[in-house]
């Protein structure tokens, strides 16, 4: 959890707001559906722990689709149920030539260059011949409207997505056994680095856990935590296996390819 106290600038806004939120709802004065987003690992993290601060169990998060990475965070008044249908995202699909190669900071950067700010666009998933990107209601309609190009690719944009997104990326499996759940052993292990220099990249702030900087080496690891090592990649901790003989720990994760 974050220390909300030794917050500052715009992630200590981002907390105040999403308290208050979380406390009109508790008690009882929030009467509709109020949203913030889209946050990205670590603003999430943020709102997740001033929920927790005020009591509040049922923030939802969610970027238009299932396992999405930048997430809005729906907050509803005790009355309501949770609904995903209500959160104001808009996907719109770009097509262009399958020969061609943008990038997602290609997009990104297309989009910001219309004016928009980054927390209105959340996730873009880049495929062969089309990208999806999921937009907040609000600029939806200036993407499709002024968008004609990516660079000097030429696109055709439309609300709305298919069935199917673009896969963006795959997993590689990574497993063996750990001393312990320790953050250092995990590092070493996904890395294939020493114990010693996984301690170093920690310590130097160069590992994230769950989109936060840590910096002890002692941290223990949970399933679902995610992982991010500067220089080495993403990855999931999928789990934890029984003991060896010698109390070793068995852990599978998951990298980002």
């Amino acid at each position: 959890m974050i220390d909300l106290k030794l917050l500052g600038g715009k992630d200590a806004a981002l907390a105040a707001r999403a308290a208050e939120l979380f406390s009109d709802a508790v008690s009882g004065r929030l009467v509709s559906p109020r949203f913030i987003g889209f946050l990205d690992e670590y603003g999430q993290e943020i709102v997740l722990t001033a929920a927790s601060s005020v009591g509040y169990r049922d923030a939802l998060l969610y970027g238009g689709y299932e396992n999405s990475e930048r997430n809005y965070l729906g907050v509803f008044p005790e009355y309501m149920q949770p609904d995903v249908s209500l959160f104001p995202i808009t996907p719109v699909t770009m097509r262009y030539r399958e020969a061609d190669r943008p990038s997602h900071r290609d997009f990104l950067g297309a989009m910001l260059a219309l004016g928009i700010k980054r927390e209105a666009v959340g996730d873009i998933l880049v495929g062969t011949g089309e990208c999806v990107a999921f937009l907040s209601d609000s600029v939806a309609g200036l993407v499709v409207g002024e968008l004609t190009k990516v660079g000097r690719i030429g696109i055709k944009i439309q609300e709305g997505r298919g069935e199917e997104l673009p896969v963006t990326f795959g997993f590689r499996e990574i497993s063996g056994t750990v001393g312990s759940e320790r953050l250092d052993c995990i590092v070493a292990l996904v890395t294939k680095l020493s114990r010693e220099k996984a301690s170093a990249l920690i310590s130097g702030g160069n590992v994230r856990i769950n989109g936060c900087t840590e910096l002890s080496v002692s941290r223990k690891l949970e399933e679902g935590d995610r992982l991010s090592v500067k220089g080495c990649g993403k990855f999931i901790v999928e789990g934890f296996g029984a003991n060896t003989r010698k109390g070793r720990v068995h852990v599978t994760c998951q990298k980002y390819i």
